[in-house]
């Protein structure tokens, strides 16, 4: 009894990492674990809304002809499209991190909430393809930026960088 105390404990202090990535289709065993590592990374807010990542190549991916797209999400599982337009690890966790988005939307709609109107109204299409559909992708694309690169994002800009560290509390 007291080792097994002993072991939670332990495990609690050093943090114990994860295993939720499974494949469907041809994704290789290395890149399960690439992409559970990037998901370990993740804060414990984000990390508490996704229960499950399915890797699928093109051929059980769904795919919307309308447009390109690298990853989806059902419930509380994100779907990553893998490819050879996916060229690093990075492209996964930014894409992993704007599922989740969609996830945490659906969940508190922090999209719909009038300060984030009005964020999207001021900024909606100045960067990338942020925002070009509605204010949720802006809201994912915002926090995918946020959690990858949130030096780029600050440097576009400040309101938005600071939102989502203080409204959203990353």
């Amino acid at each position: 009894m007291k080792k097994g105390f002993i072991l939670l404990l332990c495990l609690s202090l050093l943090g114990c990492s994860k295993s939720i990535v499974s494949a469907d289709g041809s994704a290789d065993k290395t890149l399960c674990e690439k992409v559970n590592e990037q998901y370990n990374s993740l804060p414990d807010p984000l990390k508490k809304e996704c229960k499950s990542i399915v890797l699928c190549d093109l051929d059980s991916f769904e795919i919307n002809d309308e447009e390109i797209v690298d990853g989806n999400y059902k419930d509380n599982t994100v779907i990553l499209l893998v490819d050879e337009r996916t060229k690093s690890i990075k492209d996964y966790k930014a894409v992993l991190v704007h599922e989740i988005g969609h996830i945490l939307d659906d969940t508190y709609h922090y999209s719909s909430s009038k300060k984030f109107k009005k964020l999207y109204e001021d900024n909606g299409v100045e960067y990338y393809d942020l925002g070009i559909h509605n204010a949720n992708e802006f809201f994912c694309e915002a926090l995918s930026l946020y959690i990858t690169s949130p030096k780029e994002l600050k440097e576009w800009n400040e309101d938005v960088y600071k939102y989502l560290k203080t409204d959203i509390c990353f």
